[in-house]
């Protein structure tokens, strides 16, 4: 019965739209799973900034490698005091997708805003747009590593300072144990450490070792234990947070179908092949209306540009505009105005040698086009 059930469910989902599929999985008890899987997409516009490679990561104060510009910046609401450090991101843009960590803040950032390095920005759009729209959801971090903690220079038993690194889902919340076996909740800091003002160490005669349960934003906790302190280094957990167990798009638990470039849930077991619903214009953005003019130039859409005289004079012989008025043409200087028809202005195209000005009188408006055979 179960599985008549959740087949039935599928062929449902294969026939809806996305935001469909999220209300049905939230409202659905099939996939009563933890926050984190509810994937929520989220929208806003993308810019650009230089990034941070070669530092400690900006406001996280995450290290990022020279030359690695896979990172962005999370709009203020949503860095949430840092919660968002070190979360990774997949975002679609106009002419692609790309994953991102989170490392950085963007304050002047809009909420569903997300501020991306200049090389990350080029692989969704053309840096001269400079504003585009985009849609992201968190995703687990495609890195199979363990979890560390780096023990900030100058903690001591009487001041406790580190953060965590290369989790798996962001961390929402750390925690030490006590002698007592009690867990006592460690204060998140804006730049991203956990910081405790009075220490943790109860032996005020030694750091260490600690004991932590840290918690992710899916709901699994780890359960770390005599964590040697080395000041000033990272020191390896040997553990990681497991994959949440989370419906994808197509309600397949654990599955891989994704939401597309053409906004449609593919991939997976939902038989349709990754953005084959729609296609690239000639500037590469999925959906638009940028197209190759008959002079071969990429024009309209985002581009800025304008067709050549050509096309535009050709549209006019082969489309029906009810709202031309009349054509006149002139010589370079304005001279020997001469109202023609769209029949003449075809044998003008093919037949005549020397350069014209044309004046296309619409109901509305007026277009002055300089023509070059």
């Amino acid at each position: 019965m179960a599985s008549t059930v959740v087949n039935a469910l599928k062929y449902v989902i294969k026939n809806m739209r996305y935001l469909d599929i999220i209300m049905l999985i939230v409202a659905s008890p099939l996939f009563a799973q933890s926050e984190f899987c509810e994937e929520t997409w989220f929208e806003g516009e993308g810019t650009q900034y230089g990034g941070v490679a070669g530092s400690d990561g900006g406001n996280c104060g995450i290290p990022v490698e020279e030359g690695d510009f896979y990172h962005c910046a999370m709009n203020h609401t949503q860095y949430d005091s840092s919660a968002a450090c070190g979360a990774y991101v997949r975002v679609l843009g106009p002419k692609g997708e790309i994953t991102l960590q989170v490392v950085d803040r963007c304050p002047e950032c809009q909420y569903g805003d997300i501020d991306l390095s200049t090389d990350a920005f080029t692989q969704l759009a053309e840096l001269k747009d400079g504003r585009i729209p985009i849609k992201w959801r968190y995703v687990p971090c495609p890195q199979k590593k363990e979890i560390k903690i780096y023990f900030e220079n100058g903690t001591s038993p009487y001041y406790f300072k580190a953060q965590f690194r290369d989790y798996k889902y962001a961390i929402k919340q750390v925690e030490y144990r006590k002698n007592d076996g009690s867990f006592v909740p460690i204060q998140r800091e804006m730049y991203n450490y956990f910081v405790c003002l009075s220490g943790i160490d109860e032996d005020k005669s030694k750091c260490g070792p600690y004991s932590f349960k840290v918690t992710s934003v899916s709901g699994e906790s780890l359960l770390i234990e005599n964590v040697i302190y080395e000041e000033g280094k990272e020191v390896s957990t040997g553990q990681q947070f497991q994959d949440a167990k989370c419906p994808d798009c197509f309600g397949t638990i654990g599955g891989n179908a994704e939401i597309d470039n053409c906004g449609e849930c593919t991939g997976g077991e939902t038989d349709i092949e990754k953005n084959s619903t729609c296609q690239q214009d000639c500037i590469g953005y999925w959906n638009g209306s940028a197209f190759l003019d008959n002079c071969g130039i990429c024009v309209g859409g985002t581009t800025g540009g304008t067709p050549c005289a050509e096309t535009i004079l050709t549209d006019i012989i082969n489309g029906n505009d009810d709202s031309i008025k009349k054509i006149e043409v002139y010589d370079l200087l304005g001279r020997g105005k001469k109202i023609i028809t769209k029949e003449e202005l075809k044998n003008l195209m093919h037949n005549n040698n020397k350069p014209l000005i044309l004046k296309i009188v619409k109901q509305t408006t007026i277009e002055v086009v300089k023509f070059y055979k």
